[in-house]
């Protein structure tokens, strides 16, 4: 069985933040037309709760087999489903943001999730991708 540290996720985590609150601040200005100071608003709001999101999903993710090798490798179709999972928890934090944060109608709040969780799914299987050729934090029980 293959287990994993909390400092590996913790690592994946702060990774996957940087990028995707990059990200939605950039949607936020050029895709919403908010201000930088409503982007920087969207940027901590994203930190806080979408790290607690990824966090929980990882530790969740780890007690199941689905495959993965018994040497702690993910399979493609992990990964794929880790990514799908967590990006559709995150489109509802999205929509919920662009209505109450940036004032968006539900039409836009709809486009800016969208455009997220696009950018988003992307950078999130980088990095599980990436991720998957580290070692360090992975113990073969």
């Amino acid at each position: 069985m293959i287990k994993e540290t909390h400092a590996r996720t913790a690592t994946k985590a702060v990774i996957y933040r940087i990028l995707s609150v990059v990200a939605i601040m950039l949607i936020s200005v050029f895709g919403m037309g908010a201000t930088w100071a409503e982007a920087g608003q969207v940027g901590a709001i994203v930190v806080v709760l979408g790290t607690t999101i990824y966090y929980v999903h990882e530790r969740l993710w780890i007690k199941t087999g689905f495959n993965r090798s018994l040497i702690g490798l993910d399979g493609h179709w992990r990964s794929l489903s880790k990514t799908v999972i967590y990006r559709l928890l995150t489109m509802a934090a999205s929509f919920g943001i662009a209505t109450f944060v940036l004032g968006a109608a539900p039409g836009g709040a709809t486009a800016f999730a969208l455009a997220q969780a696009a950018t988003n799914m992307t950078l999130f299987y980088l990095v599980e991708r990436a991720f998957n050729s580290v070692n360090w934090g992975r113990i073969v029980a």
